[in-house]
């Protein structure tokens, strides 16, 4: 039997569970802080290909949608969007 972490609010407070049962030890987890991860980032790394690294709700960045990115990669598209608005700004777009 496995077990597993994840962080749930209670009365407004994070607190750490701890949960264990038969079938967790395929269970994913946050490369960030260990916790169970419920999702996946969604960061295009080439040839059709996404990150795909676990992350559970409080590391992952929603972009948009159901569109979610690690801290790393959501930092990198914050820069490349931020360099694209420069660039446009200095043609005069």
């Amino acid at each position: 039997m496995a077990c597993r972490t994840m962080r749930i609010e209670v009365d407004g407070e994070l607190a750490k569970a701890f949960i264990c049962g038969d079938g967790l030890e395929s269970t994913q987890i946050c490369r960030v802080c260990g916790d169970m991860a419920d999702r996946l980032c969604d960061y295009p790394i080439g040839n059709d290909k996404t990150c795909d690294s676990a992350l559970c709700k409080y590391h992952s960045v929603k972009i948009r949608g159901d569109i979610d990115y690690c801290p790393e990669h959501s930092s990198e598209y914050g820069r490349v969007i931020w360099l694209t608005r420069m660039e446009n700004q200095g043609s005069g777009i």
